[in-house]
């Protein structure tokens, strides 16, 4: 045999041989070992990406590891620890059956036996499952990682009172049982349609009811499988209009306004399907109260009679002026005129507001008095004074007589005190009066100026500023006129005196001639 001249050339093929051949076929005394640790035999993984894993040891030292996948070129693997731990990062492509084969090399370049380890990639997805309405999907793959490239079937069933639509998303039927091949990225729908509509019914008011309320409100109930999107209602055939609720329609409310005699409501629910309950309908009576309660008390009087006042008084009332008068020898210091509101709630009730003007210890003095009329004449009465007192009591209405004059310019007035004196006074055209008053310490003459204002059909008040005698010129008198008759009636005086100090009350009667 003719010997090589060149060993380095040989060595080079001889170890590019050992990389093709299979390596079982190398004979050697003392082989190394090798196992495969992972995949485990017949293993099933999902990753794409793989990293296979083993041991190697020999005696005299492991050189390599080789690996091969599915048959393809053996590569060298990887080891952070010579060769005692080894790794190879392998990438899987098609779903289906593998095999990994590795063995070793010493540093005698013996080979140890080649270990195969068959194994399946079946990557996985999750697959996403909505379900729009009442139903149920069966199995319910939503959130489940199936088998990419495998078979599945999933069916829908619709729950009471809805119906099955169809199937949408990565793929569309209006079959119930959907078939599929598991890829990535899909996204089923089973949507289901209400077929049941709401109901609804009225709870008050009840058939043929009668009611005696002008404003009432119309009650009832609704229900849906699903939910009621909104209630209409509708009276005596008007607009129908969205009724009002508080707990999502579980309860509604309706506020109306009736007419006298026989009304008819109907109501209906409506759900998000668009389905209509059935119309309810309710015919009943409203019966108006008689209307006890007064538009206005203008050209009224009304006598009082009061816990917080020893007797009774009555209360006379202009367009929106009073004016009140307080029986002789009781109380007179409450004879006053002034302002008034006067507010109607409803036919039985209404709210009248009183603020004092005159005389002055009186001004601005503000009454509230709530009023119950229990016909058109009597009422009863809760008041609450100014100084945060209450009051109760009754009134009698009746038509005021028209008596007090608009002016007294050119009237005569004969005027009786409480202690029986008399006087008779002159009231002039331009504003001026005069009075001669008939004493115990014989006859006096006062003279000044006066206005008069007319504050009810019965009363008014008088004010009177002197400007003699010297020693009471600038007195003010105040004076609360109550017309008994067109030339009759009583007086109420509080006086000022010049210097301001404690005013003085009188009282008596008086006659025109």
């Amino acid at each position: 045999m003719k010997r090589m001249q060149n060993p380095s050339i040989f060595a080079a093929l001889l170890a590019a041989s050992l990389l093709t051949q299979a390596p079982d076929q190398a004979a050697a005394a003392t082989r190394p070992t090798l196992i495969i640790t992972y995949p485990t035999a017949n293993l099933s993984v999902t990753n794409s990406a793989l990293t296979v894993s083993g041991k190697a040891s020999d005696k005299a030292g492991v050189t390599n590891v080789f690996y091969q996948l599915n048959g393809s070129d053996w590569k060298p693997a990887h080891t952070a620890n010579g060769w005692t731990n080894w790794t190879a990062s392998v990438t899987l492509t098609n779903p289906g059956a593998y095999s990994v084969r590795a063995y070793a090399v010493d540093a005698g370049t013996n080979y140890s036996l080649t270990n195969a380890v068959k194994f399946t990639y079946a990557p996985t997805a999750p697959l996403m499952v909505q379900i729009v309405g009442l139903g149920t999907v069966s199995p319910n793959y939503n959130g489940k990682w199936l088998k990419i490239g495998a078979k599945y079937s999933m069916t829908a069933t619709a729950g009471k009172g809805f119906g099955f639509l169809k199937w949408s998303g990565s793929l569309s039927t209006n079959k119930p049982t959907l078939s599929f091949v598991m890829a990535p990225d899909l996204t089923f729908i089973a949507k289901f349609v209400d077929m049941t509509p709401p109901v609804a019914v009225i709870l008050s008011p009840k058939v043929h009811q009668s009611v005696s309320n002008a404003v009432f409100s119309v009650t009832g109930k609704a229900s849906d499988l699903v939910g009621v999107t909104n209630v209409w209602y509708q009276l005596n055939g008007a607009a129908w209009t969205s009724a009002d609720t508080t707990d999502g329609w579980t309860n509604w409310m309706a506020q109306v306004t009736l007419r006298p005699g026989t009304n008819l409501v109907a109501a209906y629910a409506e759900n998000g399907a668009g389905l209509k309950s059935k119309t309810n309908s309710i015919s009943f009576t409203y019966v108006a109260p008689p209307e006890n309660a007064p538009a206005s008390l203008s050209g009224m009087s009304a006598e009082i009679s009061s816990t917080d006042e020893t007797k009774a008084f009555t209360v006379s009332f202009g367009a929106d002026t009073f004016s009140q008068s307080m029986l002789p020898g009781a109380n007179e210091d409450d004879n006053v005129v002034g302002t008034y509101t006067y507010l109607k709630l409803s036919t039985t009730t209404a709210l009248l507001t009183i603020t004092d003007t005159a005389p002055p210890s009186k001004t601005n003095h503000t009454n509230k008095v709530m009023l119950t009329f229990t016909n058109s004449q009597n009422a009863v009465f809760i008041s609450t004074n100014q100084d945060g007192s209450i009051g109760t009591g009754a009134a009698v209405l009746s038509s005021a007589p028209d008596l007090a004059p608009k002016s007294l310019a050119g009237d005569t007035a004969d005027l009786v005190t409480s202690l029986g004196e008399k006087s008779t006074t002159v009231f002039g055209s331009d504003g001026a009066f005069s009075n001669t008053a008939v004493t115990a310490a014989g006859t006096i003459v006062s003279k000044g100026s006066y206005t008069f204002k007319q504050y009810s059909p019965v009363g008014g008040l008088l004010t009177i500023e002197f400007t003699s005698p010297t020693d009471i010129a600038g007195a003010v008198s105040y004076n609360i006129i109550t017309y008994s008759a067109s030339k009759a009636g009583t007086w109420f005086q509080a006086y000022v005196p010049p210097d301001g100090g404690e005013t003085e009350n009188d009282y008596g009667t008086f006659t025109v001639p």
